[in-house]
């Protein structure tokens, strides 16, 4: 495991790095994501989740409605927005009792497709480090605000002219979450779905190009994935990207949602670009004894450029990992003095960057900042080359 010791973008008064992690953290840490204790619930945070649950089509459990207004209290509180953008927490729960490691990852201030893209990619790399081998990767887009609102809209006019044909509970489930009719598996339920409306089929135009956005990161990161309509979150905080990863049998291993909307619903003034996911993760691998957190401090930062840069950059940070070459990176950004900014503050002195041309012709510019000395280098090289200026 490389764990990176980033400047926490939390107080310390706030929550705690874990003295302990599993050996499936080091995936999420090498991807930016800060390793914190179990988040502090308030009594009022306790108040607010319990009040969302009650709400038309919020389907959520407590353990989980307190974590997530929890986490949007403490981004609120700590003033996170504005800091280096955007927050992102590592989370874990061990039963050894029931043999699970539950792992929690959640990212908030930024809006942008490549943090789907990156979330993603850090579900899919700690489940292959945990052993999964074989695994399908399932996405859905509820869209926007707009976009939801129509589409709810018009699932109701569905099934309000079916609800007499529907099964019994069904109907009742209806009046607490509309999307129950869509994930019942009863046959008169079943029998309507493939008529019914689509979330997907509503997407205003913002979604629509956010969401084939992250559709390109997958097919760039050669991760398959099945597009599935009828996958979906809570209506009541859930936006933009739906996904779940299901192992061959059809146990779920892994799911996630934005919940954009969820600061506002909250009593904030303004909604808080936010994203999570959950792993379920068994098995010796993830369950063996934790080993002590010893943060370090990454020699490498890794800045993109351009859109093509952007696109093959998660493939870049992944080979890097697999080198065993632990860096930092700001892949959020698109601007080049955000980026170089970022990497003066934590005082690195390798960045590899790739711009337009290095992204065409396949290569990176590595620059050392102390030695004012920099090199172009094919991308198959670049983690030999990294490895040997930092040994």
């Amino acid at each position: 495991m490389h764990p990176i010791a980033l400047p926490p973008p939390i107080s310390q008064s706030a929550t705690r790095a874990p003295r302990a992690l599993s050996r499936a953290a080091g995936v999420a840490l090498h991807y930016g994501f800060i390793p914190t204790e179990a988040l502090r619930i308030s009594r009022e945070d306790r108040e607010k989740a319990r009040a969302l649950m009650e709400e038309p089509h919020a389907p959520l459990t407590p353990a989980y409605a307190e974590e997530k207004v929890a986490l949007v209290r403490l981004y609120d509180d700590e003033k996170m927005d504005r800091l280096h953008q955007p927050a992102m927490f590592y989370r874990e729960e061990r039963d050894n009792a029931r043999g699970m490691l539950t792992v929690h990852l959640d990212v908030l201030g930024s809006a942008k497709s490549v943090v789907e893209a990156l979330l993603i990619k850090t579900t899919v790399e700690t489940l292959r480090e945990a052993g999964v081998s074989r695994a399908m990767l399932r996405i859905n887009s509820v869209g926007d605000r707009e976009s939801l609102g129509k589409f709810i809209r018009e699932l109701q006019g569905f099934y309000r002219k079916k609800i007499a044909e529907l099964h019994a509970p069904c109907r009742q489930a209806l009046k607490e979450n509309i999307f129950a009719a869509l994930l019942c598996e009863h046959e008169h339920c079943a029998a309507f779905r493939s008529d019914a409306p689509r979330a997907i089929g509503f997407l205003s135009e913002p979604a629509r190009v956010h969401f084939k956005e992250v559709l390109e990161y997958l097919e760039r990161m050669e991760i398959t994935y099945e597009l599935h309509e009828h996958l979906l979150g809570p209506a009541g905080v859930c936006s933009q990207t739906v996904f779940d990863v299901r192992d061959e049998s059809g146990a779920l291993l892994a799911s996630g949602f934005r919940y954009n909307h969820l600061a506002r619903r909250l009593g904030g003034r303004r909604e808080v670009p936010a994203l999570g996911a959950t792993l379920f993760l068994s098995g010796h691998t993830v369950l063996a004894r934790a080993k002590r957190f010893v943060p370090i401090c990454p020699q490498v930062y890794f800045i993109q450029l351009g859109r093509e840069a952007k696109l093959r950059s998660l493939h870049i940070i992944e080979m890097l990992r697999r080198a065993a070459v632990p860096l930092a990176q700001s892949i959020a950004h698109d601007k080049l003095s955000v980026q170089i900014a970022h990497a003066e503050s934590l005082h690195i002195p390798f960045i590899v960057i790739m711009g337009q041309k290095e992204a065409t012709d396949d290569t990176a510019l590595v620059r050392d900042r102390e030695r004012s000395f920099q090199e172009t280098l094919p991308i198959p090289k670049l983690a030999v080359f990294l490895k040997r200026l930092l040994a």
